[in-house]
């Protein structure tokens, strides 16, 4: 009975250094996610003269699409923002983004600095003139190539150390209590 509980923690220990390791790359796929998205919509925006909700709302419906678990929360994102427009005429665009993008932030593995940009993202959508969103989505777009550029070096290097990680402490434990 003790073997077996030994196992049972040091398989807990192998599994928790490649969750973490899983961690990078889901945030990588969402950060990558929200840079097609919102370059799609820079494009819906300047190139097809739609309106910011119509924009969201056309993204938001394509890419909802055959997504599931964390992915599909991103386009639901823009949809909730959208609908809240409709329903709450009263509330501005910035404040509506900011509780939605708070609400995402806690249900999605994004650093602070993501959570920023976005908030940052939203805060300058729908206010200004159009050379003014245009130079607001180019901005977002850049700090998001710079989150996926240093994500990506991270993974490389972090993602083996907490695989490697994690294996070194399950066996460690179970030489240690064996």
């Amino acid at each position: 009975m003790k073997y077996i509980g030994i196992l049972i923690m040091a398989a807990s220990l192998i599994a928790a250094g490649f969750t973490a390791a899983n961690g990078l790359k889901d945030r990588m796929e969402l950060l990558f996610l929200f840079h097609r998205m919102i370059l799609n919509m820079k494009g819906q925006i300047l190139y097809s003269n739609d309106t910011l909700p119509q924009a969201m709302k056309k993204i938001g419906e394509d890419y909802a699409k055959d997504r599931t678990g964390i992915s599909k929360e991103i386009p639901e994102f823009f949809l909730r923002i959208v609908s809240r427009l409709e329903k709450e005429p009263g509330n501005s665009l910035p404040g509506i983004w900011k509780t939605e993008t708070e609400r995402i932030s806690e249900k999605l593995p994004l650093a602070e600095a993501d959570k920023n940009a976005l908030l940052a993202l939203g805060e300058n959508l729908g206010c200004a003139d159009r050379e003014t969103q245009e130079r607001t989505f180019l901005f977002y777009l850049k700090q998001t190539e710079d989150a996926m550029e240093g994500l990506k070096r991270d993974m490389e290097r972090k993602g083996r150390l907490y695989r490697c990680l994690g294996m070194s402490a399950g066996l460690l434990l179970m030489i240690v209590l064996a």
